[in-house]
This record gives structure tokens, C-alpha cells and sequence, in this order.
């Protein structure tokens, strides 16, 4: 019990010299020896310390930790995820050198391991950054060759993408450029390279949109009628609760739609993304102006397009944001107690009031008011956005995972970043929330302003006028009738 309390102990104070070690005095006497002491410990205390000093973003001796982990565990099954770890602390510390290598060695050793193709398409990445396509290239076919996970397969194909082109073979290039806008047409990356291919951003026909045939039970007939009922009284989650079960039966796509609106209506949005995403997704032919509205609302157009605020951050972005944060809902609250439409933690929250010289009136509740969640949110937005040298991108890794990780991720770097970054995070999830909001403002801008090709770079924020297109009101009914119809034109 005692060691184990002096060990946590060590962990605490290595935390508190790192911290020093950012500073104008750079790495001081005692972490050097906090991390002589670590470095001779068991097996299992290497593998715990370099877990926590890449959690605190000291990439180079966490880097140390996992290495001799690694050569401790011998030819372990465990062995290629220390060795995987070491190769990625390697590489956020900015030693290519030492990440390729060990990258290496996680494919050449222990090829039946899941590390192998993270491994490679990091090890892609690297040699991106290095200006060596052909390697590139070889890595990711061989992250390809592999079981990939969906995100997984879209980083790796978007970069075999970009290095085709930085290697100049038009027919691989053409040929994974298809492959993007097929399978993942309405992402980021899909999206850049159906610009690439047509010189032109997607566009959905505003016309042709037909429900088509619905098959439901008599006993469905009359959920949805007392649906319909709980709606207009304003009960949106009695009434959406007696649809929730219809989406545990496979749907076609007419059901789906017509179910989506009215989890829509409901202010359910993400069990009516999901449904118009499937929909979407399985038939590219079914991606109009219709259903992609209803993927893209306006919701609280209102107030993200006050005047005041339109003059310090584009309002489509801020829906952007506010789609990926809370899918419009306003008493949203994430695991880590941010709160409200743009999911705002309380001390930043006191922070901001102070910037702009006001007072919270009720500090725990008041980011559930929509007023002053946007106000608040957009005002830090910016700020972050003006921080990053307007850079909407870095503003964002920083508005989800904090601005100080993102600047010790940059300074970690030893260089300029470059554009493969966005995948080399080491926080998965801000990863994906990056390139989500900028796939949600391309495709706001496509359907509310007129967007037609993609600007240069393509999140730069865009003027928004007063006449941007309007909202379209595409929640007309609860229900379709049953038989083929032709819907609403926009």
C-alpha cells in the first residue's frame, strides 16, 4: 500500500515538472530525475507511467517508457502495443526517424496484430510529412490490405488519394478518388475530392423526391397518432417515445423518412440523423434537397444570426459546431459536464463572462438558455479562431479538446504542421470532430448560400448575408400517406 502510494505520488510530481518544463527555463533538474527513477521500475509500472505521461503529452520520455516496455515483454502479444505506443510518442515529439522505425517493427514482428494498420497509416503520414509519396503510398495500400474499422478506411484512402496526386499516377488517383465519392461522398475528405474531380461541390436535386411505399401495422398507425397528438401539445419526449420502437425494425426507405421527420419535429435529431444518414448512405441516388436538409436544419437561425454576432464569426459555422456538439438540443450535457446547444463546461464558461464584463446569473444552469449558450460560445469560438491565426480548423481541435493541449501538440511538432495533422492527433475523437464541423459547414454553405466551389483553404470562413437562402419548412405533417407520393419542392 505504501509503495503504491509513493508511486502515485512520483506520478503527481512528474505531472508538476513537465508543467515546469513547458516554461521559459525548459526541462528542469529534478524531472530529469523523477524520470530516472520511473525508467527502472516493473513491467507494469513502465507501461501505467508511459500511459500517463502521454495523457500529459510528455511524448518524448513516455516514448522511453513504452520502448523499454517493449523490449521487456519480449515477444508477448503485448509487446506490439507497446511498441506501437512508443512509435506514436516517437512521432508527436517530432523523431520521424525513431516513429518509422518502430512502426516497422510493429508490421514486420507481429503481423497478425491489430497495431498493424494504425501503425501503417501513421507510418503514412510520416512519410507525407517527409515528402516521400511512394513510401506513403506503400504504407497505406498495406493499411488497406487490412480489417479497417470505417474512420480508419477513410483516412487511409484519402491519403493514398493525396499521394497519388503529389506522385502524379492519374490513374491510381482517379481510381481512389471514385472510390472516395462513392463510399464516402458527404464526408470532409469525400466532398474534397468530388470538388477535385468535378470542379464543382455536390449538388442535390431540388426537386425529384419521393417517398415511396410504407408498410406500417395498424398498431403503428396509432403510435403515431397519439404521437401526432403528444406533439401539438408540446410533449416532444412523450411523443417521440411512442415512435422510438418503430427503429429496432428494419425500415425502407419511405418509413425511415417519414419517421425521421418526425423525430425532427420532435427535436430528436440524432435518432433523425441517423435515419436520413442510413438512407443517404445505402443509396446515393436518394441524396436531395429534401432529405439533406433535413439532415443540415437552421434550428436557432434566430440567434446565431444576430448581427453582433454574424460580425465576429460566420453563423453557419456556429450551426456547424452546434449539430456536432449537441445535435440542437439545448439541455444537452456530455460526460465531461459541458452543457447546452454548444456544449459549454461551467468554468469556461466564468471565464467568458469575465472577458465580456458580464455576470452569470445562475453559473450551474445559465448555458442551458439558448441566448446565452451562443452568445457565450461563439464569443469563444472566435476568439480561439483569432488565437490560431484563422485557423478554423486548429480552432476547433482546440474548442473540443482544450487550447493548451492543442499549442503543446503544435510545439511538440518542431516545425510547421502540416496538412496531414488533423490525423495524427493523438485524441481520436477530436480527430473526427474536426473534420465532422467542416464537413457540416461545406454543406451548409452548399445549401444555404449557394457554395459552388470548394474555397481555398477549404474551411476559410465565407460572408453570410442577410438574404443567405431561407429555411425551408420541410416539417409540414407527421405523417405521409401510404402510397407513393411526390414531396415538397425547395
Amino acid at each position: 500500500m505504501k509503495a503504491k502510494w509513493a508511486q502515485d505520488k512520483l506520478t503527481e510530481l512528474m505531472g508538476v515538472e513537465v508543467e515546469k518544463s513547458r516554461g521559459p527555463l525548459g526541462i528542469t533538474i529534478a524531472k530529469k530525475k523523477i524520470f530516472s527513477i520511473m525508467i527502472d521500475f516493473d513491467l507494469d509500472r513502465l507501461q501505467e507511467w508511459g500511459h500517463s505521461l502521454f495523457d500529459m503529452q510528455d511524448y518524448a520520455d513516455a516514448a522511453e517508457l513504452y520502448k523499454k516496455a517493449a523490449d521487456m515483454l519480449g515477444t508477448s502479444t503485448r509487446t506490439a502495443k507497446a511498441l506501437y505506443m512508443a512509435a506514436r510518442s516517437y512521432q508527436l515529439a517530432g523523431d520521424a526517424s525513431n516513429a518509422k522505425s518502430l512502426f516497422k517493427r510493429v508490421i514486420k514482428d507481429y503481423p497478425a496484430s491489430v497495431e498493424v494498420s494504425e501503425a501503417a497509416i501513421q507510418w503514412g503520414l510520416t512519410d507525407l510529412n517527409d515528402n516521400d509519396p511512394s513510401e506513403a503510398i506503400s504504407h497505406f495500400e498495406l493499411a488497406r490490405s487490412r480489417k479497417l474499422n470505417r474512420q480508419e478506411d477513410l483516412i487511409s484512402l484519402f491519403w493514398l488519394y493525396e499521394s497519388y496526386k503529389i506522385k502524379n499516377t492519374p490513374n491510381e488517383m482517379q481510381k481512389a478518388q471514385e472510390e472516395l465519392i462513392n463510399r464516402f461522398g458527404l464526408t470532409y475528405y469525400g466532398i474534397i475530392a468530388y470538388n477535385d474531380s468535378k470542379g464543382v461541390l455536390p449538388k442535390f436535386d431540388p426537386v425529384k423526391v419521393k417517398t415511396g411505399k410504407t408498410y406500417f401495422s395498424d398498431s403503428e398507425d396509432a403510435a403515431f397518432e397519439r404521437a401526432k397528438a403528444l406533439l401539438q401539445r408540446g410533449l416532444f419526449d412523450e411523443a417521440a417515445s411512442e415512435l422510438t420502437p418503430l427503429m429496432n425494425r428494419p425500415l425502407n426507405n419511405a418509413e425511415a423518412q417519414i419517421l425521421a421527420n418526425f423525430f425532427a419535429q420532435a427535436m430528436k435529431y440524432p435518432k433523425a440523423f441517423s435515419l436520413l444518414t442510413s438512407i443517404i448512405d445505402g443509396a446515393p441516388e436518394k441524396r436531395n434537397d429534401f432529405v439533406v436538409r433535413e439532415i443540415f436544419p437552421k434550428e436557432y437561425w434566430d440567434l446565431v444570426s444576430d448581427d453582433k454576432l454574424r460580425s465576429e464569426i460566420d453563423p453557419l459555422l456556429l450551426l456547424s459546431v452546434m449539430k456536432q456538439e449537441s445535435a440542437f438540443d439545448q439541455r444537452a450535457v456530455s460526460h465531461s459536464g459541458a452543457q447546452g446547444l454548444l456544449q459549454m463546461i461551467p468554468p469556461t464558461a466564468q471565464e467568458v463572462a469575465q472577458d465580456l464584463q458580464t455576470k452569470l446569473g445562475d453559473p450551474k444552469n445559465d448555458m442551458f438558455d439558448p441566448l446565452i449558450n451562443i452568445r457565450f460560445c461563439a464569443w469563444y469560438l472566435a476568439k480561439l479562431i483569432k488565437k490560431y491565426d484563422g485557423s478554423v480548423p486548429l480552432a476547433l481541435a482546440a474548442y473540443n479538446a482544450g487550447p493548451k493541449r492543442i499549442s503543446v501538440f503544435m510545439n511538440s511538432k518542431n516545425g510547421p504542421l502540416k496538412d496531414t495533422w488533423v490525423d495524427e492527433l493523438p485524441w481520436a475523437e477530436t480527430s473526427y470532430y474536426v473534420k465532422s464541423i467542416l464537413k457540416n459547414y461545406l454543406m451548409y454553405r452548399v445549401l444555404y448560400t449557394g457554395l459552388t466551389q470548394l474555397p481555398s483553404p477549404p474551411w476559410s470562413q465565407g460572408p453570410v448575408t442577410a438574404q443567405a437562402a431561407p429555411v425551408q419548412n420541410s416539417k409540414t405533417s407527421v405523417r405521409a400517406p401510404k402510397t407513393t407520393e411526390q414531396a415538397p419542392a425547395h
